[in-house]
């Protein structure tokens, strides 16, 4: 068994895996509902979109739990205080190359960092809210966000557009993994521990 550490314990592995074959699931389904790409697959790539959908908002229950009850509580690597608000220039500045290092005293995770898995989340659940109304089964519990959003269409805009900001987000969450430490990659991706954490 991998060795388990504080920065990235076996669950949060398995959390990460889970969440990131859900991801990949409501895109691939979600491009084909919209613009279906082979004959008669709607029928699953809808039941596909839906079983993803339920994976990730659990995930997402089953990591906001462990952040604030498991042995290896973390909700405090996601504070977003003065302190961290002053580090963004210094983050931003070595996310464009004008800074050589990441400033001092960022934690486990950089504001820039933070932000953007704070805002994920919160953006998983107008992407449900969407979905649940777009779908005949839900959608009449959901009338109420059509009317406020003034139709079906700009309904599904919304959450074409939300889908988007995820794509963006996750190929940039990739790119940085792969190039900022190639060693965390492979140790949340594929278990293989860096050499600093072997004992």
């Amino acid at each position: 068994m991998a060795h388990e550490t504080a920065e990235h314990p076996v669950e949060m592995r398995i959390y990460h895996w889970l969440h990131l074959i859900g991801m990949i699931t409501l895109g691939v389904s979600g491009f084909y509902i919209h613009s279906p790409f082979f004959p008669n697959g709607m029928r699953w790539m809808r039941f596909a979109h839906f079983v993803a959908m339920y994976v990730v908002l659990v995930v997402l229950v089953l990591r906001v739990s462990y952040a604030f009850l498991s042995r290896n509580r973390d909700f405090h690597s996601f504070g977003l205080g003065l302190k961290q608000w002053k580090l963004i220039p210094g983050v931003l500045g070595y996310y464009l190359f004008l800074k050589k290092k990441l400033p001092e005293g960022v934690g486990a995770y950089n504001p820039m960092q933070r932000l953007t898995y704070i805002f994920f989340a919160l953006l998983l659940i107008p992407q449900a809210i969407t979905g649940f109304s777009m779908y005949s089964s839900t959608a009449p519990y959901f009338t109420w966000f059509v009317t406020f959003m003034g139709g079906l269409a700009k309904v599904r805009a919304l959450h074409l557009f939300i889908m988007w900001v995820f794509l963006a987000v996750g190929l940039a969450h990739v790119y940085l993994s792969l190039f900022e430490d190639f060693a965390q990659f492979k140790y949340m991706i594929l278990s293989v521990e860096p050499k600093e954490l072997k004992k």
